[in-house]
Order: C-alpha cells, then sequence, then structure tokens
C-alpha cells in the first residue's frame, strides 16, 4: 500500500472513531480502465479535486489534500487550490495525521 493510501485511511479512520455519527467525504475515484475513466469524467469526476471534503455547521465545505512529507501536488491540484481560494472555499494540505487531527479540531472547536 502507497505510503499516501496509508496516511488517508488512517486520517479516515481517527475521524469516524471520533465521530461516529458524521462522515468525511472521499473524492478518489481511480478509473481502471479507459472506458471507465471516460464514462467517470462525464458522470463529472475531474482530476484534482481535494482527497477529502468535511462538511462543517454552517453549510461550508473544507477540501483537506492529503501528501507525504515528500509528495508534491499535480499541477490539476494546484489549479482546484487555486480555484477554492478565488471562490473562499477552504482548502488545507495535511502531510500527517496529527497536522490532520489539529484541522479537524480547529473546525469542531
Amino acid at each position: 500500500m502507497a505510503a499516501e493510501q496509508s496516511l488517508q485511511i488512517a486520517c479516515v479512520e481517527w475521524y469516524n472513531y471520533q465521530y461516529p455519527d458524521q462522515r468525511l467525504y472521499s473524492n478518489y475515484n481511480n478509473p481502471r480502465s479507459k472506458i471507465s475513466g471516460a464514462i467517470a469524467k462525464r458522470m463529472g469526476l475531474r482530476a484534482g479535486v481535494a482527497d477529502l471534503s468535511l462538511l462543517t455547521n454552517g453549510g461550508r465545505i473544507v477540501f483537506i489534500e492529503l501528501k507525504t512529507a515528500k509528495g508534491r501536488q499535480s499541477s490539476k491540484q494546484k489549479d482546484f487550490q487555486s480555484l477554492c481560494d478565488l471562490i473562499g472555499a477552504p482548502y488545507h494540505l495535511v502531510r500527517c495525521l496529527e497536522e490532520f487531527i489539529e484541522l479537524i479540531n480547529a473546525y469542531k472547536s
């Protein structure tokens, strides 16, 4: 399993344990073939969307991109972050479970 996948699993499992009645939403959908990729694109799949979405009180959506310490955002991910900045949608780049916990606690307090 890739390090980024392990990070995402750890973050989601921590969140689900801490907030069993609430959920994070994963934006991960990796098509398995050219055909399923074409169908997914027609259904609205877009490259670069952050890994996780958090619904907060007040109706805000917080986007969370997970990267390892050495991981880099793709150009599509940077474009999505720029779009979030442009429209005022919170976007966070998180590199470890501890950062994720701090971020979630800040939104939950």
